[in-house]
């Protein structure tokens, strides 16, 4: 978060750190006047940035805000299999751990009939056994519910879904979601997914993002986390797509200086992995040695020829 030279500013970070005696202090700048919000690190019971409201810190408020919009997720096959009762304050926007997934699924449908044939569509790319996807308004039980319809015309209520086709199906509901923007963040999303979905796990992370040089799609991005060899292979293949990036963390030791004296601290890590021979994936603003680079992209290819299965 720093302010352009270029643009009349100070090349100065909105948010920083300073050294006070003993103590540190966290600065953060205001737009167009003179002027820090201290507060001291030590003394901090929460976030900085849970105390900014104002827009004297336009800057650091847009941050804040941004930061709110992201999305965790965490599916809970229990949550993903239920119903969703049709109750005062129904909720019609997929949960982190996959509650409301027949109500989200039923608001597409309303706004938009299509969507839900492009959503069939794609859950039978990933799972050709199942060519519908269909939304019950159960009037008797007060509540929709989920079905997947096979090529016989046999119907499976969500509730007997397995954990991986429940997973795969809620990321194809947020991929033809248009209130669905912002940035996604997904761990270990091989969880629950048999070793031979995990390519179509791949892909369809990958549609969840947007490529922004489309200048007419909802703005989207996705974090994933994990530790599947199998994922990370997947990923790799698509070297030459600046779109897509991945990143190596591992731990390591740092030399500090705190308060005057001299301590060793385990830090993690984060390094970006080579696109390929010819250089760095994306244009990286923090400096890397080339050795660095070079060998988190040796440890990356040798961890891929493990033999580890997904989880």
């Amino acid at each position: 978060m720093v302010k352009s030279e270029r643009s009349g500013g100070i090349a100065q970070p909105y948010i920083r750190t300073e050294a006070e005696g003993n103590t540190v202090a966290i600065k953060i700048r205001q737009d167009g006047k003179q002027g820090d919000k201290a507060t001291r690190a030590n003394a901090a019971s929460q976030t900085v940035l849970s105390a900014i409201n104002s827009v004297d810190f336009k800057h650091v408020l847009a941050a804040k805000a941004e930061m709110i919009s992201w999305r965790f997720l965490q599916f809970n096959p229990e949550d993903l299999g239920e119903p969703s009762k049709k109750e005062m304050g129904l909720q019609n926007t997929l949960s982190r751990s996959g509650k409301y997934l027949a109500a989200t699924l039923f608001r597409i449908g309303q706004d938009n009939a299509y969507r839900m044939v492009g959503i069939s569509r794609m859950v039978q790319s990933f799972l050709p056994q199942f060519t519908e996807v269909v939304v019950l308004d159960d009037e008797a039980n007060n509540q929709y519910l989920v079905k997947l319809r096979d090529k016989d015309k046999n119907e499976y209520t969500s509730r007997v879904l397995s954990e991986g086709t429940l997973r795969l199906l809620a990321l194809c509901v947020l991929a033809n979601d248009d209130q669905h923007t912002g940035l996604l963040c997904f761990e270990e999303p091989e969880n629950g997914i048999h070793s031979f979905k995990i390519k179509d796990m791949a892909r369809l992370l990958k549609e969840l993002s947007t490529d922004f040089l489309a200048t007419d799609l909802p703005l989207r991005q996705i974090i994933v986390n994990t530790h599947s060899p199998g994922l990370v292979g997947e990923i790799y293949h698509w070297t030459n797509d600046p779109s897509v990036s991945i990143w190596y963390a591992k731990m390591k030791n740092q030399i500090s200086d705190i308060t005057g004296k001299i301590v060793k601290l385990s830090v993690t890590g984060i390094l970006p992995v080579l696109k390929d021979r010819n250089g760095p994936l994306l244009e990286i603003p923090v400096p890397y040695s080339e050795p660095e680079l070079k060998l988190t992209l040796s440890t990356v290819k040798q961890y891929l020829e493990t033999d580890h299965g997904a989880s």
